[in-house]
């Protein structure tokens, strides 16, 4: 499990960007990109400031914020499951989606009981 939220998503799409850039022929451009980068605080960067730094929406590198049970999107969730790609068992649940889960075990009486 590991918990999923819009700015781990933002500092993984800058990574992601900045890897491929550094692979790319350092044009100009690209050394002026990399500098921005190097001189962003990105503790409060959203998706719209990273699409001024490198020109292009980096969206393709998000997945949606919203919770694979109930729809609500959220800031954070916590993601279950396999490794997410597109034929993964792969949940995405918010905080009362979790609680939720969680009770239901509890109300169950199966708290800690393993087979």
């Amino acid at each position: 499990m590991k918990l999923i939220t819009t700015k781990s998503q933002i500092l993984d799409a800058i990574d992601i960007c900045k890897s491929s850039l550094s692979a790319i022929e350092r044009s100009e451009q690209k050394k002026e990109i990399l500098k921005e980068l190097d001189l962003a605080d990105f503790s409060k960067a959203t998706q719209q400031d990273i699409y001024k730094i490198f020109g292009h929406d980096i969206g393709k590198y998000f997945r949606s914020q919203a919770c694979s049970e109930c729809g609500a999107k959220c800031d954070a969730l916590v993601e279950a499951g396999e490794p997410l790609d597109y034929e993964s068992f792969t949940a995405r649940l918010c905080e009362k989606c979790l609680n939720d889960a969680a009770n239901l075990i509890f109300d169950y009486g199966l708290r800690g009981r393993t087979l």
